[in-house]
């Protein structure tokens, strides 16, 4: 029989994977996975892990309900919280078993789809302990604290989080690079200063300041002050970044792409690519997961600046017919083309195509993601893709000559 703790605990795992789900998404999300001991029975290897790339975070969350306020505790109460606490962070010794005996494999995401995971890829491995406390508070300032430092369980750095302020900080650091980055200072940055300091005043000041915290951790400077008021100077700024993702806003354009992408999976698009092309559609499962991956690496800054310009494209297909562009990465090997048409979607999509296949062609790269859709004005978007990657093509030369004539250019490159 599941009783009400039980249930509420559930209900926070819930809340925790939906975060996840949002921030890393379904994708590369997966809910209490198992293994098979040795006896036959099956463990819980974490409450929810996010596989990708080389990075492993595993997630334990636990609840704990208290009748009495912080004012009304003993000593003694404040202590069994005190072991909730060692004991969900101590959970982590069976995640660090399961990755020791590659014992993590046949992983699902929360969509119901097969991840493909490799253990000896991983070379950033942490954990992310949640703790909940159900009590009798009068306003914020009477919730329960937890300062606790980043500890080594078996090699894995774990970091222990209130689940209100975690929920907070994944609005704020809303991608999975950009929390990558946060986790990584916070274990240098820990051990460096008080241990009451509360973790949203860290947040706050990495956000308004973050390069005086690298110089901190680097040592080019000797003291960082951290004051308990850095969150209420940070405060409006974060209810302005609440305001802008509850209203659509081209900041999210990657992030509703990704989203869409689960949709592919099993459909057979109403669109062809051209004869004797011998490529796979983008929209086949195998390339699902490839495309989610190539678009997730981007951290929120760079989905800005690609949402910016994805929308002046949207708007001017409205205006002139089409509108397009290609984004490549740093180093000028991979990027993306977007095309943006209100014509009909077979043409739609052998534009994209061509001006993906010239333009992979031109500059001579390793892969390349294409996505098209209508323009802004359409009540509904359906998106097609497509995605390059270590081919050849037998009429490279028709392409890049088609490319040169229809850009104008040799070295620039192209933005329609």
């Amino acid at each position: 029989m599941v009783n009400e703790k039980t249930n509420h605990g559930y209900a926070v795992e819930d809340i925790i994977e939906n975060l996840c789900s949002n921030t890393f998404f379904s994708e590369f999300t997966v809910r209490s996975p198992k293994y098979v001991k040795a006896n036959g029975k099956e463990k819980e290897i974490a409450d929810i892990l996010i596989p990708f790339d080389d990075t492993l975070i595993a997630f334990q969350i636990k609840t704990k309900e208290e009748a009495k306020s912080i004012y009304e505790r003993s000593g003694a109460e404040t202590d069994r919280i005190k072991r909730k606490v060692e004991k969900v962070v101590n959970q982590f010794k069976t995640t660090k078993k399961a990755f020791d005996n590659d014992k993590i494999n046949d992983l699902i995401s929360v969509r119901g789809l097969p991840l493909p995971y490799d253990n000896n890829r991983i070379s950033n491995f942490f954990g992310i302990a949640i703790i909940d406390i159900i009590e009798p508070v009068d306003s914020e300032d009477d919730r329960t604290g937890i300062y606790y430092p980043v500890v080594y369980i078996n090699g894995i750095p774990v970091h222990v989080f209130m689940r209100d302020e975690f929920e907070i900080l994944l609005n704020v650091v809303d991608t999975l690079p950009d929390f990558v980055k946060y986790i990584s200072m916070r274990k240098n940055l820990k051990p460096k200063i008080a241990p009451i300091t509360a973790e949203l005043d860290i947040l706050a000041l990495y956000k308004l300041n973050p390069s005086l915290i690298t110089e901190f951790i680097e040592r080019k400077c000797d003291k960082l002050i951290i004051t308990p008021d850095m969150w209420s100077e940070y405060e409006p700024t974060y209810h302005r970044l609440m305001d802008i993702k509850n209203k659509a806003n081209p900041h999210f354009i990657i992030d509703h792409i990704i989203e869409t992408l689960h949709k592919t999976v099993g459909y057979s698009p109403p669109i062809q690519f051209p004869s004797g092309s011998n490529i796979n559609s983008g929209n086949q499962d195998e390339n699902y997961l490839q495309i989610a991956h190539y678009l997730g690496h981007y951290d929120r800054e760079e989905r800005i600046e690609i949402g910016k310009q994805f929308f002046k494209k949207l708007k001017k297909a409205d205006h002139v017919g089409f509108g397009y562009c290609f984004i490549s990465n740093s180093t000028n090997t991979d990027g993306l083309v977007f095309y943006s048409t209100n014509d009909k979607r077979q043409e739609r999509f052998d534009r994209l195509y061509q001006l993906s296949a010239a333009i992979y062609c031109m500059y001579e790269l390793k892969e390349i993601i294409g996505i098209t859709t209508q323009g802004l004005s359409s009540m509904t978007h359906s998106y097609d893709f497509l995605m390059f990657k270590g081919l050849s093509f037998s009429n490279s030369e028709e392409l890049i000559k088609w490319g040169k004539n229809v850009f104008n250019l040799k070295e620039k490159l192209p933005n329609g």
